[in-house]
């Protein structure tokens, strides 16, 4: 159940409702067509039901916590972004909706943030990816499977997402086993961050 193993990603402030599907497993179990159905006081209603009132209770407040961080970072003047800074490393939701900052580990946190991160309604955990790393390691994967240089991988690989509670990039291959993976590593990437697992081949070939 999506309760069990949330993961929703914030992005610091962006909810992207991926949970561990683009994290791992489930989810939250309402699509954009349903929500359509629902009158504002029906889908309360449906969240209490299915969540718990203080399930969604805690979720709102960490909410409030996460864009209270988001704002405090650094914004790069060509785009208007937020920076996400090195020493974070993700962030989500638990399954008791409370906010959970992972940072890298040893990273140096500004005494500017410190108080702002550190405090009783915020767990931390450590990890040793940034976020900027996972991010651009994606991308990296992304690219390669277009590189004509990477065609071998194209009739094995399946899909490539974040997994943030467990700070990977996760790949799927088709077939799964020690050549594969090598392949895999000697053509695209050899980063530790990469976890891979077994899949279906869903990309074109």
């Amino acid at each position: 159940m999506f309760k069990k193993a949330i993961g929703f990603m914030l992005g610091l402030g962006l909810l992207m409702a991926m949970s561990v599907n683009v994290l791992a497993t489930e989810s939250p179990g309402i699509s954009s067509n349903d929500a359509d159905m629902f009158t504002p006081l029906s889908l309360e209603r449906h969240l209490i039901s299915e969540f718990g009132e203080e399930f969604l209770n805690n979720l709102e407040e960490s909410r409030s916590i996460a864009d209270e961080i988001w704002s405090n970072f650094p914004i790069n003047r060509s785009t208007g972004e937020h920076i996400v800074p090195e020493y974070i490393a993700g962030d989500y939701f638990d399954e008791d909706g409370n906010l959970v900052i992972q940072l890298v580990e040893n990273a140096i946190i500004p005494r500017n943030m410190e108080a702002v991160i550190f405090n009783e309604n915020v767990i931390i955990k450590y990890a040793s990816y940034s976020r900027t790393y996972l991010h651009s390691l994606s991308a990296l994967i992304v690219n390669k499977y277009f590189e004509n240089q990477s065609a071998g991988i194209r009739t094995n690989f399946g899909v490539t997402y974040l997994d943030t509670i467990n700070n990977r990039i996760v790949v799927e291959l088709e077939t799964l086993n020690e050549d594969e993976i090598q392949h895999f590593r000697d053509t695209v990437s050899e980063s530790t961050a990469i976890l891979f697992v077994e899949g279906e081949t869903v990309w074109p070939s």
